[in-house]
């Protein structure tokens, strides 16, 4: 069985950098989605503005390791990314998940 796959990564802006951060993932959220599987979201902490967590979900780890040729690889992919990291402050903290949802809600064992 291939279960979802999902990073999440935590970011933070500068004070007046949040809304260049949305105006960049509105631009470039369908060019990252465009392989199909992949579906980009973005949390805004309550309690601090400037921190979020970008978290990608794939509907599986084939597809999750394509994405991964396709970030060190693509040429336009990692000027995106340059692009990304140019909008952020600090370092990013990155974790990738194994969603077992299924598995706690009746699904398949």
């Amino acid at each position: 069985m291939s279960y979802p796959v999902v990073l999440h990564l935590a970011i933070r802006t500068p004070a007046e950098g949040r809304q260049k951060l949305l105006d960049f993932l509105r631009e470039v959220v369908p060019f990252y989605e465009q392989p199909g599987g992949i579906r980009i979201r973005l949390f805004q902490s309550l309690d601090d503005p400037n921190s979020f967590t970008e978290v990608v979900e794939y509907v599986d780890r084939a597809t999750y390791d394509r994405d991964n040729i396709r970030v060190r690889s693509d040429r336009e992919m990692k000027s995106s990314l340059d692009r990304w990291r140019s909008l952020l402050e600090g370092s990013v903290e990155t974790a990738v998940y194994q969603d077992l949802s299924s598995e706690i809600h009746g699904g398949p064992k």
